[in-house]
């Protein structure tokens, strides 16, 4: 170790050993109370008594077995050295980069020059502000150089006791102007992907829809949000985080940043940092080691240190505190922990402005040790990517076809609007072809079209410019709702059997372009309560955030006769384990537990705006506890009841909608199946037995024709004290009795067995109550 005393500051080359414990070497009314510079005249005379300190190197490597996950409370990194020591893979490979350093740190090797590396930007963006501007592209860029070649904008705060020991990375990043198969790119690619742009935390969501060979180019994807799916509660924001090379597979290897905290100064460089194997300053655990000689021992993130940007000394609790260790006693009270450091958190990421040499050495061994990263910077790979000094400028940017609407959802009639996204070059000209729409081609750059016709349509754009054209075709990717508007006084009722709405094709499935087998279907036979279908979540081995849409036809609240109203129906889910984390089969590793959500919605102007009704936890939706293969409720007893009040503006509306948005929260969750839907008024209704009709009675008998057992279903809009529900033949002989008794008000289903009725042929399904009878014909086979 050597020390310089220069005027009042410790400018120190830390090459120092020996975990510390804690003790001290001024009185303690100097730990806090005292100024620095009293403590600094307190520590020089320390110092001056004793001028021997002993040598030797920051802590130790972490041993894997007492690794353990550790949750973020603030705004941070994603990236932690305890997560990868999960995986046995990496520790070996941990292990084997640091004998290389051993190795290359002996060769000391000190560079004179700057390395390239050609960097792609992909945009997975929800279409808004997360679409962000070249202009803030380049400005990451030119932050991540600042950070690199030892330039950023406060380089001149950094304290003297720093400055020996700050290093100079000498890497210097610049958009590619080659793509992989060698075409005019400006090295941004934007994605219009809503769902895999948010929570952007499973490299598995948003890295498959854009990557270029990690061998040749950085990638950096640029998403909405990013959060862990295992925090909850007080979780703080990710602002970013980067997989280190030993545990990166070649497909997700690269940097994803939130798109909030780009432009800063530190956070791009901090996860470009961990993409060339660096480590946090405080190691992962308190009093960590982050493998690198010259950094202070930092016994945790420094996010609370209120003065980031400043040049204080923070006391570095991590080295003893006794009289006679007067080098542990310099490096807490006079060096203090390097804070400034961007390998660190701190809570303004404007601050951050050094790496230390041994940082740096690390970063070169890393270009040196893995020949996918090294490769990156050679310059036969800088002139593929077009980024070597003197390389022509590449002008011809073909367009790539982008686009979506900003209201894929919307009724018979309604304006969709379509908007292009097209990125690298500009388009000179612009074919849509719009399926099913009133205008079946248009060529406006952002054309606004309607649907004539309920149904999901396909879109195909054709950009064209002087370099070139790209087509792109979308399937599926507008909804348009049957607006045609169901008005009963009693109320509405959805069994999802024969010659209801799902049969009639009047419900709409919006599903998330994530994994679209994973979405709302018709269950299979049986799955329903008492009777046959009911639809189903088809949640089994489902993608972290999957999102699908349930979408009702159109209902007037209105027409319902009474006060208290409700929405109805019944759940049948099942969890799959009990424990935090769980083996994904598929994915041949441990995922988090995380729970499913399932929101209920309304929305009273065809699906322009939506109004949350109820946000349902796992619990309160759990219904038949723990199935660990695919669950399907096979019984009446595996169902529960959820009743929503609706009040105020949520009680009426002529033309509403409702919803139903499932959101997968992990790989290792189980199918969830809602049935038997009700919508009524639970007090004064003013509709009776009197006036019902057979359109309100909907009266129904299926399967038709009949091979086994049918069901009879109807509702009553009030309480009736006795009913007969009875088959008879073409001679209105009485065949069979299926129910006689009282009935309750709401929806009622009857089971008819196949051996009560005689030979096939034609029978009447008859229900007789309060002087009505109302008939439904069945064919028997």
């Amino acid at each position: 170790m050597a020390l310089v005393w220069n005027k009042v500051n410790f400018v120190l080359l830390l090459s120092v050993e020996n975990r510390p414990t804690n003790r001290k070497i001024c009185p303690v009314g100097f730990q806090k109370k005292e100024t620095t510079f009293e403590l600094k005249n307190c520590i020089k005379k320390a110092v001056m008594k004793k001028l021997l300190l002993a040598a030797g190197i920051i802590g130790g490597a972490i041993s894997s077995g007492a690794v353990f996950a550790q949750h973020v409370h603030h705004p941070g990194c994603g990236t932690h050295l305890d997560a990868a020591f999960q995986d046995q893979g990496f520790v070996t490979d941990f292990e084997k980069f640091n004998e290389y350093l051993k190795t290359y740190s002996e060769i000391g090797t000190e560079r004179s020059g700057v390395r390239i590396m050609p960097v792609v930007v992909h945009v997975i963006h929800n279409g808004g502000s997360s679409n962000v501007s070249d202009a803030n592209i380049n400005t990451m860029i030119t932050k991540m150089n600042q950070a690199y070649n030892r330039n950023a904008p406060n380089i001149g705060t950094l304290p003297e006791r720093f400055d020996t020991i700050a290093g100079n990375p000498q890497i210097e990043f610049r958009l590619a102007t080659k793509d992989p198969l060698g075409n005019c790119t400006n090295g941004i690619r934007r994605i219009y992907a809503p769902h895999k742009s948010k929570d952007a935390y499973d490299d598995k969501r948003h890295k498959s829809l854009s990557y270029w060979d990690r061998a040749k180019y950085l990638n950096i994807w640029i998403t909405n949000n990013i959060k862990d799916p295992s925090e909850s509660g007080g979780g703080g924001q990710i602002l970013g985080y980067c997989l280190f090379p030993g545990s990166a597979p070649a497909l997700q290897d690269g940097a994803t940043i939130a798109f909030s905290a780009m432009t800063t100064n530190a956070v791009a460089g901090h996860e470009i940092g961990h993409h060339l194997n660096l480590i946090h300053v405080w190691g992962d655990q308190t009093c960590g080691s982050d493998e690198v000689d010259d950094t202070p021992i930092a016994r945790d993130v420094n996010f609370a240190w209120p003065n980031p940007c400043d040049t204080l000394v923070k006391e570095a609790t991590c080295y003893e505190d006794v009289i006679d260790n007067y080098r542990d006693s310099l490096l807490r009270y006079g060096i203090g922990e390097n804070y400034q450091n961007y390998m660190d958190y701190v809570n303004n990421y404007n601050c951050p402005n050094m790496f230390t040499k041994g940082q740096v050495e690390r970063m070169n061994a890393t270009l040196s040790f893995y020949s996918f990263r090294g490769n990156v910077v050679t310059e036969a790979n800088n002139i593929l990517a077009g980024v070597n000094d003197g390389a022509p400028a590449c002008t011809e940017l073909k367009p790539v076809a982008e686009f979506w609407a900003t209201n894929p959802v919307a009724c018979v009639g309604q304006n969709v609007n379509l908007k292009n996204g097209t990125f690298n070059g500009a388009g000179d000209s612009f074919l849509w072809t719009l399926e099913g729409s009133d205008t079946p081609t248009s060529t406006a750059e952002n054309p606004v079209v309607k649907y004539s016709a309920p149904g999901t349509y396909n879109v195909t754009l054709t950009v064209t410019n002087s370099a070139g054209s790209s087509t792109k075709t979308k399937n599926g990717v507008i909804y348009i709702v049957d607006n045609t508007v169901e008005s009963k006084p009693w109320g509405y009722f959805e069994g999802f059997e024969w010659g209801q709405y799902w049969d009639q094709g009047r419900w709409t499935v919006v599903n998330d372009e994530t994994d679209p087998g994973k979405d709302w279907r018709l269950s299979d036979w049986g799955n329903g309560f008492n009777g046959t279908f009911a639809i189903k979540m088809n949640n089994f081995q489902n993608t972290r955030d999957n999102n699908s849409t349930l979408i009702s036809p159109p209902f007037d609240m209105d027409a319902i006769q009474g006060t208290s109203k409700q929405f109805r129906f019944k759940v049948a889910y099942a969890i799959r384990t009990n424990e935090d984390f769980a083996f994904d089969e598929a994915a041949q590793q441990f995922v988090p537990v995380v729970d499913d959500k399932l929101i209920l919605s309304r929305s009273a102007n065809c699906g322009q705006t939506w109004t949350t009704l109820k946000s349902f936890s796992a619990t309160e939706i759990l219904s038949a506890g723990l199935s660990t293969d695919p669950f399907a409720p096979t019984a009446d007893n595996l169902w529960r009841d959820i009743s929503v009040n609706l009040s105020g503006v949520n009680a009426g509306g002529a033309e509403v909608l409702y919803k139903f948005e499932f959101t997968s929260g992990s790989s290792v969750n189980n199918n969830l199946y809602i049935d038997n839907i009700q919508i009524i008024a639970t007090a004064g209704a003013n509709a009776s037995i009197e006036d019902v009709t057979a359109e309100y009675f909907n009266l129904s008998v299926y399967p038709n024709p009949v091979t086994e057992n049918a069901m009879v279903s109807f509702t009553l809009p009030e309480p009736v004290a006795d009913a007969q529900v009875a088959v008879y033949d073409l001679t209105g002989r009485h065949v069979a009795d299926v129910y006689n008794g009282a009935l309750g008000m709401g929806d009622q289903l009857f089971t008819i067995n196949r051996s009560q009725l005689g030979a096939g042929g034609v029978y009447f399904v008859k229900v007789n109550f309060n002087g009505k009878s109302f008939t439904e014909k069945i064919i028997v086979q």
